[in-house]
């Protein structure tokens, strides 16, 4: 991950593991946590 992100700096590019990706995630869990509340599958 650090490799990735030092790359990431040195090319100018954004590395693949970046807060818009994090968020998603956590969009995911959460979506999947209320499904599992409310029953739906």
């Amino acid at each position: 991950m650090y490799r990735e992100f030092t790359a990431a700096v040195e090319q100018g590019t954004r590395p693949e593991l970046d807060v818009r990706h994090g968020l998603r995630l956590q969009q995911v869990i959460e979506a999947a946590e209320t499904d599992l509340i409310v029953g739906e599958s």
